[in-house]
């Protein structure tokens, strides 16, 4: 008696292999992966504080854009404490001073593993429009979570493929 293996199991075996290899190219973004050329700003813009969560934090803003670029260019990340193992962070343009707030409100900078406390944080270049947020910002969603910067807003990369 012959044996016929149905069509829909040989397609089921099918797509778990497919699946297996399209997972194994997915990778985690590089700063070298988002380059941007390097741009000098002869006069820093102050950040427009004038409004909204900007006004709330134009201490902080005002301070750290006297700083300078330090992220893609010719922008600053802004970065202090909202509490225990919390950060915040916004984004100055250094060429006009508009501010920018990422779409998520805060990060947990820290947690806790083996009884160890390890630090988590929000890496970035000046070379580069590739933003990691390493912590929890959503919920329980404690991962790396990676963003390209369009120059307007960050755009989230859930999974990144070379």
């Amino acid at each position: 008696m012959e044996k016929r293996v149905p069509l829909t199991v040989f397609a089921t075996l099918i797509l778990l292999a497919l699946s297996a290899v399209v997972r194994s190219e997915i990778y985690s973004p590089t700063f070298s992966d988002f380059p941007i050329k390097q741009q000098s700003i002869a006069n820093v813009a102050k950040p427009d504080v004038s409004k909204g969560r900007a006004h709330s934090f134009r201490t902080r803003l005002r301070e750290g854009a006297a700083k300078g670029p330090n992220f893609a260019g010719h922008y600053t990340i802004v970065l202090w404490g909202c509490g225990t193992d919390c950060i915040e962070f916004a984004i100055i343009d250094a060429a006009n001073g508009a501010v920018y707030f990422p779409p998520f409100p805060t990060v947990q900078s820290v947690i806790c593993h083996d009884d160890k406390v390890i630090p988590r944080n929000v890496e970035f270049r000046l070379d580069s429009r590739l933003l990691i947020v390493r912590g929890v910002i959503d919920k329980n969603d404690l991962h790396n979570h990676y963003f390209e910067w369009t120059g307007k807003e960050l755009r989230g990369l859930e999974s990144w493929r070379r």
